[in-house]
């Protein structure tokens, strides 16, 4: 074998060695054995004292999950979340090119890292090294629905502001601002590969691989709520009806309607509350949501408001603290109302001008940060379930298996022919 020989052949080899490196992996990977797999570093203890070895996060993890569930993205962003780690810390990036390029071709061999130093905020910092990790445990050549199983529907907008009513230009804008919502929440609930897109003037529909309706009921649910969220006047004088029923209205004497809500986990014995029917603020003067521990263990969500919106909260926080009755030491009280159910009434003793409010209501931290997530990407429309399938994971894999015997079939009969015509030429 000559020299020159040799080289064509490694060269072949290289490329089909960088070609396999591109399609694989073959098969999805499990997110947290996959991120166990890929941990290249200890974070170091100076800098991250609570850090623990990747190993026992991975242990955390699937504690805190039900028997059989497996480590998604977002168990682990939310652990993350929970016990302020930082993940950037375990996955540090080879140094130098050669490393780096190294690492790029033949990651197998050489552990990439994901750099993720750019981004200042370790939560979006979190957030980014955990979609790199899910992109890359996933298939290198993507299945579609009916191949890997999963839910469709379609969700149908029905109130449109006027101008989508009457068919301009701004209903498509209307229902793109939908999408981008839509994808956005999705991608907060931790569920990837999803397809979000119009279909029509007022419908989308999406499409969400290895997920059913009966194992994932809440992520319909949720994404259909429009978190429309408002901040109303509770009335604490004397001169309303006493003991109400829910749904009760009542005006005052300054003609300002009232209607008696209820919290949505009031306890038992609990009577619902006169509550103003105009809102005097709502989610457009916040800038973020978030969950945070209140101080009975569990969690509540925190509100962080814009410039503007500070002002304007606190405006009504100090119209409300001098609505309190020195007669009957009522307190002015503030009702937070999302989607139309009551779920606090603090009272206010005092403006409030820190820019910041909470929302109480004895939380898990699922549901702290599912609330926080929908607060911060909330619909301007109500949206309906339209149609609706299934492909199960039984007919995928089957239509995956006849699939693939197809393709191994006509490769043979393509390659048996060829060798037959060539044969036939004398080649």
């Amino acid at each position: 074998m000559t020299k020159s020989s040799i080289w064509k052949i490694l060269f072949i080899l290289f490329i089909v060695l960088i070609s396999f490196s591109l399609i694989t992996p073959f098969e999805d990977n499990e997110l947290g054995e996959y991120a166990l797999s890929q941990a290249n570093s200890k974070a170091d203890a100076t800098e991250h004292p609570q850090h623990v070895e990747f190993s026992e996060v991975i242990a955390g993890v699937r504690f805190d999950l039900s028997e059989g569930q497996a480590v998604d993205f977002k168990a682990l962003r939310d652990y993350g979340q929970k016990h302020g780690l930082d993940y950037a810390a375990y996955f540090q990036p080879p140094k130098g090119v050669f490393g780096t390029v190294t690492s790029r071709l033949f990651p197998f061999w050489i552990k990439p890292g994901i750099r993720a130093g750019h981004e200042k905020d370790r939560d979006r910092r979190n957030d980014l090294v955990l979609r790199t990790l899910l992109k890359n445990s996933q298939a290198a050549i993507k299945k579609g629905l009916d191949l890997r199983g999963g839910i469709a529907f379609t969700m149908e907008a029905n109130d449109l502001n006027e101008s989508a009513d009457t068919g301009d230009s701004s209903a498509g804008s209307a229902m793109d601002k939908v999408v981008e919502i839509m994808s956005e929440r999705m991608n907060a609930f931790g569920v990837a590969e999803t397809v979000v897109r119009k279909k029509g003037d007022r419908s989308i529909e999406i499409q969400i691989p290895d997920k059913t309706s009966k194992q994932n009921p809440e992520i319909i649910e949720e994404l259909q709520k429009p978190a429309k969220l408002e901040f109303r006047i509770v009335y604490v004088g004397s001169e309303a009806p006493l003991s109400p029923t829910e749904g009760d209205m009542w005006t005052d004497d300054e003609d300002i309607p009232y209607v008696a809500m209820l919290r949505s986990d009031a306890e038992p014995n609990e009577s619902p509350i006169w509550i103003r029917r105009l809102w005097s603020a709502d989610g457009e003067i916040i800038e973020e949501a978030y969950p945070r521990p209140d101080e009975s263990g569990g969690y509540e969500v925190g509100l962080d408001f814009t410039s503007e919106g500070g002002k304007i909260f606190g405006d009504l926080t100090g119209d409300i603290a001098q609505m309190a009755e020195p007669d009957t030491g009522s307190l002015g009280r503030l009702a937070v109302i999302l989607d139309g159910q009551l779920e606090s009434a603090p009272t206010v003793r005092e403006r409030i001008d820190g820019g910041s409010a909470v929302i109480t209501g004895n939380f898990s931290y699922r549901e702290a940060k599912m609330l926080s997530d929908i607060l911060n990407n909330p619909l301007k429309v109500s949206l309906e379930i339209g149609e609706q399938y299934e492909v199960s994971p039984t007919l995928a894999a089957g239509a995956y298996e006849t699939s693939k015997s197809a393709c191994v079939l006509g490769a043979i009969l393509v390659i048996s022919f060829m060798v037959l015509w060539y044969k036939a030429g004398g080649l």
